[in-house]
C-alpha cells in the first residue's frame, strides 16, 4: 500500500450523481478555464473553474482513465480532489480530441460572428454620421 503522502483521493460528481471516487490516484490532468492543470500528490490547495476538455486520471497501478468534462469546478485540499462537473463521461482519447476540436470550432465561429456584427455596426454608424 502507498503511504498517504504519495497518493491523492478523488471524488467526481455531476448533476446525475456520483461519477466515481478513488483513494489510489497518483496524477490528474484537467482542462482549467485558463489552461491545463496537472495535479500530483502534495499539490497546494487550489480552486478553479473547468473548461471543456479531457480529464485524465492515473492510478498507482499505472492504469489510466480518460473523461470528457464540459464545465464545472475543481478543488484540491490536503491531497483530496473534488470535481463538480456540469457534464462528464468516460471517453477514449480520440473522442476527446474530436470533442475539443468541435468545441474550438464552435467557439471561433461564435467569436467571428460577434466580431462581424461589431464591424457592420461600426460601418453603419460611420455611414450614418457622414450623411448627417
Amino acid at each position: 500500500m502507498k503511504d498517504k503522502k504519495s497518493v491523492l483521493s478523488i471524488e467526481v460528481v455531476s448533476p446525475m450523481g456520483s461519477v466515481f471516487s478513488s483513494s489510489d490516484v497518483v496524477f490528474v490532468k484537467v482542462k482549467g478555464s485558463r489552461g491545463d492543470v496537472g495535479i500530483l500528490p502534495n499539490h497546494t490547495n487550489y480552486v478553479t473553474s473547468l473548461g471543456a476538455g479531457q480529464m485524465l486520471v492515473r492510478f498507482s497501478d499505472k492504469k489510466e482513465e480518460s473523461y470528457f468534462v464540459d464545465g464545472g469546478f475543481l478543488e484540491i485540499r490536503d491531497n483530496r480532489i473534488i470535481v463538480i462537473a456540469e457534464d462528464i463521461y468516460e471517453s477514449s482519447k480520440e473522442e476527446i480530441i474530436k470533442k475539443e476540436r468541435k468545441e474550438a470550432i464552435e467557439r471561433a465561429t461564435r467569436e467571428k460572428l460577434s466580431e462581424d456584427r461589431d464591424v457592420l455596426g461600426t460601418k453603419k454608424r460611420i455611414q450614418d454620421s457622414l450623411r448627417n
